[in-house]
């Protein structure tokens, strides 16, 4: 058996994974502010796993694919991580 690629709720909750999600989403943000303005904003790439290659539909040529998450970092402040 293979483990699930993302956590799921219990089956006896009776709450799905997106319900659950909202759920969550909508009490963090009772607790989270806005960030404040930050004067040095930078820009903090990372790989999400391997970089792979796939062939290109329209081409035909192999072109690689590299899976980044891009976020906002506050540089000259105590913010750290924006989103």
């Amino acid at each position: 058996m293979r483990p699930a690629r993302w956590p799921r709720s219990p089956p006896s909750t009776g709450v799905s994974r997106p319900t659950a999600h909202r759920a969550f989403v909508a009490h963090a943000k009772a607790f989270l502010a806005e960030p404040e303005p930050t004067r040095v904003l930078g820009i903090d790439e990372t790989r999400r796993g391997k970089p792979h290659w796939t062939r290109c539909e329209l081409t035909r040529r192999w072109v690689r694919v590299d899976p980044l998450d891009t976020g906002f970092v506050d540089l000259a402040g105590s913010q750290g991580l924006l989103g």
